[in-house]
């Protein structure tokens, strides 16, 4: 499964990688400009929101646009947003204190908030839908993410020019068709 959808991923991508690279770049540079006053994880938190909508979007076949970075921030979605994103790095930060494996585990279980509020901005239990989704499916995950090792560790050698001219969208475009995938099979 993982090749098949590293494949589309790649065939997606063309002809769009010089948008798919600002809207994986622009939440980067938010926070490392921000992060001092502390507003860049209250924006970038939802922005991964956005990043993730754009690139579901790409995935069923659409544009991906700057715009789609900005979904949280429309109406009520921010707060509803922001406060799941919360939760969920403090259900994180909980387990891990049980030792690193039980927070790896849940990790997994969470993996797709982002792409589920991105899915349905109104979507108010992200968090259990994300631990539903994915029972049964962690492990599958994981070996996903590791097909990429060798594309992390090129993208370290090169200081993370890689990461941020082919790595990342490449990445970010495969979990959203992960995630469609697995939606798909629900």
């Amino acid at each position: 499964m993982s090749r098949s959808l590293k494949e589309k991923a790649k065939l997606l991508m063309r002809g769009k990688m010089g948008i798919l690279i600002l809207i994986a770049l622009i939440p980067s540079v938010i926070f490392s400009t921000l992060s001092p006053t502390g507003i860049g994880f209250l924006l970038v938190l939802p922005l991964s929101v956005g990043m993730a909508a754009a690139f579901i979007r790409v995935g069923q076949g659409g544009p991906g646009e700057i715009k789609d970075l900005f979904i949280s921030l429309e109406g009520s979605n921010y707060l509803n947003h922001l406060w799941t994103l919360i939760l969920q790095v403090i259900y994180l930060f909980l387990w891990t204190l049980l030792f690193f494996i039980p927070g790896l585990i849940k990790s997994y279980s969470y993996a797709q908030v982002s792409h589920i509020l991105a899915d349905d901005p109104t979507e108010k239990d992200a968090i259990t839908r994300s631990r539903t989704m994915m029972n049964g499916h962690k492990l599958e995950l994981f070996f996903l993410q590791l097909s990429f090792l060798g594309w992390f560790i090129l993208s370290g050698l090169s200081f993370g020019i890689l990461w941020i001219l082919y790595v990342g969208p490449y990445y970010s475009q495969t979990m959203a068709l992960y995630y469609l995938a697995l939606k798909e099979r629900q």
